[in-house]
């Protein structure tokens, strides 16, 4: 790792969680967001500009006492995407998570599901929370075989909830209404997970 290179907060064994940074993180971000692969699976469907996300990022990308945003990079310090736990409960000890990786060639190789084991182990054996939840598109099978890998269940659906737009083999689809999967994780449930995955090869295997 370089002098340049931004040190881990969470190191694991093939990517690193560290606070997000303006300087190396920003393009990329902006970048994915308006990229129609990825806009997809997000909850935005207008355009962002630079300016305002510039000032969402600025806001965002700050820990608080109920935020804690993380970047997501390989061991080579090279940006991928982001994590967090939000929307925290200190008296109840829950959150919610959601993650996202912008670098699309770097899909299907496993990063999505080191960077949130992870973080479920920050979040359950670090900082002692009991519950973590999480949401994704019924349409998104990638991201809910990553949740369901991680130990996550599925408690619900909201049925035919959100209207989205597929964008598949370069073109938009006419749009439908689809499910939103809620997906929840105790800490005693994650604990063998998580224990077992470090046996294996570190915390992220």
């Amino acid at each position: 790792m370089s002098e340049t290179t931004p040190l881990p907060f969470l190191p694991g064994w093939n990517v690193d969680l560290r606070p997000p940074r303006k300087e190396t993180d920003f393009e990329t971000c902006l970048a994915g967001i308006n990229d129609p692969e990825i806009r997809q699976f997000l909850k935005n469907d207008l355009p962002t500009y630079k300016p305002d996300e510039e000032e969402w990022f600025e806001k965002r990308m700050r820990r608080s006492e109920t935020n804690i945003p993380l970047a997501i990079q390989t061991k080579q310090g090279e940006f991928l995407g982001m994590t967090g736990l939000h929307h925290i409960s200190w008296k109840d000890g829950t959150a919610r998570t959601g993650t996202v990786i912008f670098r699309k060639d770097f899909w299907g190789r496993g990063m999505g599901v080191e960077a949130k084991m992870l973080l479920l182990n920050y979040g359950f054996n670090t900082i002692r929370l009991r519950r973590i939840a999480s949401a994704v598109y019924a349409f998104n099978e990638r991201s809910l075989r990553c949740q369901l890998r991680c130990g996550y269940q599925e408690e619900g659906r909201f049925r035919a909830h959100t209207w989205k737009q597929r964008y598949l083999n370069g073109v938009w689809d006419n749009g439908a209404f689809y499910d939103v999967i809620q997906l929840g994780l105790l800490r005693e449930e994650w604990l063998p997970l998580g224990t077992e995955s470090q046996k294996r090869k570190g915390v992220g295997a």
